[in-house]
């Protein structure tokens, strides 16, 4: 019997951290509205008056951007530009989880800027190759900064002395003067 308040106690708080992580997993099971371009474009050019008439690299302008995204945090718009002024900054790291944001919301305009930061900035040609390779799965061998996923891809694997694959990827796109 002397045991049993310290029983009660620990099932009281078992019972208790059981309806926290509830109400935690439905919390994060709510769906986040998607807003259709229009008004994504809208909400955009207004919030981006505010934004604007800050410094780039200011406090004042990432607040701007910090008010935005509180009450739009699916516009990945808001989020690249989050993240561009650190990459400007060569805190490639810190930018990197902005723009991972972006992506999670706008895949299709975002995922090849991130390549693209990830194989010319960061240098992560690994992680860089994943992303383009990604990128031409789904959409195909596209262009981004002037251009094709795979130069960059090729460009990746030659920064990763992997001369063989660099040289193959680039005589398959039969760029000028690299046969």
């Amino acid at each position: 019997m002397q045991n049993l308040p310290y029983i009660l106690l620990i099932t009281f708080l078992f019972l208790v951290a059981c309806n926290e992580q509830k109400t935690l997993t439905e919390q994060a099971a709510e769906p986040i509205p998607v807003i259709d371009k229009a008004a994504q474009e809208a909400i955009i050019d207004t919030a981006m008056l505010e934004v604007n008439k800050h410094g780039l690299y200011t406090r004042e302008r990432q607040e701007a951007l910090d008010k935005a995204l509180e009450e739009h945090p699916t516009i990945a718009y808001f989020w690249q530009q989050k993240a561009m002024p650190l990459f400007k900054q060569g805190k490639h790291e810190v930018g990197m989880e902005y723009i991972d944001k972006a992506v999670q919301y706008d895949r299709r305009n975002y995922q090849e800027y991130r390549a693209f930061i990830k194989c010319i900035f960061a240098k992560t040609y690994r992680a860089a190759i994943e992303d383009f390779e990604d990128c031409k799965q789904r959409f195909g061998n596209n262009y981004v900064m002037d251009h094709s996923y795979d130069f960059h891809i090729a460009l990746s694997y030659l920064q990763l002395n992997e001369f063989e694959k660099a040289a193959e990827i680039f005589k398959k796109a039969d760029y000028n003067g690299l046969r």
